[in-house]
């Protein structure tokens, strides 16, 4: 087979593997909706109503204007900064220094920019498969604001919490990173890239265009967070399913629930924060698509991530608190 036949197959093997993954999601979300639907329309309308909010009230100011300033540090950065970061990057995370944008906008703006801009990257050449497929992971991550804001702050009522859970992911990613990043992998080394020209116009639909995403998905997994919530289910059970569903009504679900064991209730916000969840997931899907870029690894360096932040902010929390 042809160099051009094997990516063709490679690219249709990811988009399957997407289609597989959307597909899943949307039935998981249907069987639940339809659930909803027997038990009554206005336990869904509250549900739905209370998804609005958190999204509107929670996620999106912190996240939407850090959407906006991302493009313009991007368009500050000088390009020829990543060509001399290959070699840190490349001992670090096994990848290449143009991966440096996606690290740096996902940890300010948050999920799912940093995977945009790594589909992107993948397009363009400046990475390749496997590298692309693990920095969708080291690259989704929550912004500062909405960990130390939203979560710290708001939340825990403790801004060295929120402080703690932060360093927690940070320590993480460079961990997972250095753990996922092979020893004989091929870097690909990043070709001279022209600076990026800032167009505000731009950056604001573009950040309009990701809050739609997420607002959507924030919204959708939320009710069925609450679906969860509302079951009949062992306690130790129903937390588990609601922490690998969505990261902010995780978060909510946790602050509220765990608050007379402070290291615990670290550690398990330490974990979904670290996961992101399947809401995020479906978001870096949608942004990727058509891209072809598998979701296994992604899954698995999340996986391992999540376990490595929770592990760490219930040492840090026990420590410092």
């Amino acid at each position: 087979m042809s160099t051009g036949g094997r990516v063709e197959g490679v690219a249709a093997h990811g988009k399957r593997r997407v289609m597989v993954l959307r597909t899943a999601l949307a039935l998981l979300a249907f069987g639940v909706m339809g659930a909803l639907v027997l038990l009554g329309s206005e336990r869904i309308a509250g549900y739905f109503d209370e998804g609005v909010r958190l999204a509107t009230e929670r996620v999106l100011p912190t996240s939407f204007p850090f959407m906006i300033l991302s493009s313009l540090v991007c368009a500050m950065i000088d390009p020829t900064l990543y060509s001399r970061l290959d070699s840190i990057t490349a001992k670090l995370f096994g990848i290449s220094g143009a991966a440096t944008g996606p690290m740096l906008i996902g940890g300010l703006s948050g999920f799912p920019l940093g995977a945009r801009m790594t589909a992107e990257l993948y397009r363009r050449g400046e990475l390749e498969r496997d590298e692309a497929e693990r920095l969708l992971a080291y690259s989704d991550n929550p912004s500062v604001p909405f960990v130390i804001g939203v979560v710290g702050m708001g939340t825990l009522g403790d801004i060295k919490a929120g402080v703690i859970l932060f360093l927690s992911l940070v320590i993480s990613v460079v961990l997972i990173g250095y753990i996922t990043r092979g020893k004989s992998r091929k870097i690909t080394i990043t070709r001279k890239i022209a600076r990026q020209k800032y167009d505000f116009v731009e950056s604001v639909k573009s950040a309009a265009t990701s809050s739609l995403y997420t607002a959507a998905f924030v919204t959708l997994f939320y009710i069925l967070i609450r679906a969860v919530r509302d079951a009949p289910l062992f306690e130790p059970v129903k937390t588990a399913v609601i922490l690998l569903l969505e990261v902010a009504g995780a978060t909510s679900y946790v602050g509220a629930k765990v608050g007379s064991a402070p290291v615990l209730q670290m550690g398990l916000m330490g974990f979904t924060l670290g996961f992101g969840g399947l809401s995020v997931a479906a978001q870096v899907a949608a942004m990727t698509e058509g891209a072809g870029l598998g979701m296994k690894k992604y899954f698995l360096i999340k996986i391992i991530q999540a376990l490595l932040s929770s592990l760490i902010a219930m040492l840090l929390s026990f420590i410092l608190i």
